[in-house]
């Protein structure tokens, strides 16, 4: 499995980690952040190239740190009636 794949990185996370990321970061796609690092990291050529997976976690959690939870999508309420 080649470094310039999304799955070579995500095999770096282990599921333990994983399991607590996620329990850390409540209402967050974290899948979804795992691939905006991957494109980060992928954009970065001399950064991906000495990265190993705990760089890796770091960027994931960075990312996720960085991120807001999602919402679900509700109705937004007029400030004013007419």
């Amino acid at each position: 499995m080649t470094r310039l794949t999304l799955d070579y990185w995500k095999s770096q996370l282990d599921e333990i980690w994983l399991s607590n990321v996620r329990y850390i970061h409540k209402g967050k796609d974290v899948d979804k952040i795992i691939e905006y690092a991957f494109l980060d990291l992928l954009s970065q050529p001399d950064r991906l190239e000495r990265a190993d997976g705990s760089d890796f976690k770091r960027l994931v959690n960075n990312w996720l740190s960085n991120s807001r939870p999602d919402k679900p999508n509700q109705p937004r309420k007029v400030a004013f009636k007419l």
